[in-house]
């Protein structure tokens, strides 16, 4: 997944470019987070409303996070340490550094589905982005309604 994502800043073929992209989403277990972060909400929505929530998922990370994370990988050593079990799934800590010496430590929780491992949290220095995805979406659910929310979505991808 780090590959492909660092792949994203020197691939400007459209055809493959969305192969990559497609391949990193893959790579996510999108639908377990986007129930985690919608906890009840989730239950409430139709098999529709499930896909365009996921679509919009997918399109901000497409977006926002992935150029993010291709710059942040760019010029960085990424050397991964030994992979554990907890339970049912896999951590693989990895230590990311700088040329300049400085470190990051990142820790992927990985999950076995039906056709792959997919990544199910990502914790960077301690910091779960499940958990603040779903700080995120909860807060605006408790402001406003799903409908809100997915506005929101879509004005941050105009």
């Amino acid at each position: 997944m780090i590959d492909s994502i660092r792949k994203l800043r020197t691939i400007e073929d459209r055809t493959s470019r969305i192969k990559l992209i497609s391949s990193i989403d893959d790579s996510l277990a999108l639908d377990s987070l986007s129930q985690q972060a919608l906890r009840a909400e989730w239950g409430k929505l139709d098999s529709a409303q499930r896909d365009q929530f996921l679509h919009l998922i997918r399109a901000l990370l497409e977006k926002l996070a992935y150029p993010r994370a291709s710059e942040f990988f760019a010029d960085l050593d990424v050397q991964y340490g030994h992979e554990h079990q907890q339970g049912a799934r896999r951590i693989v800590p990895t230590r990311v550094k700088r040329a300049d010496g400085g470190a990051v430590s990142i820790t992927y929780v990985l999950k076995r589905t039906r056709r792959q491992w997919q990544v199910v949290d990502i914790n960077l220095d301690g910091q779960s982005l499940a958990q603040s995805v779903t700080g995120q979406i909860q807060a605006v659910l408790r402001q406003g309604s799903y409908q809100s929310l997915i506005a929101q979505m879509k004005a941050r991808l105009r």
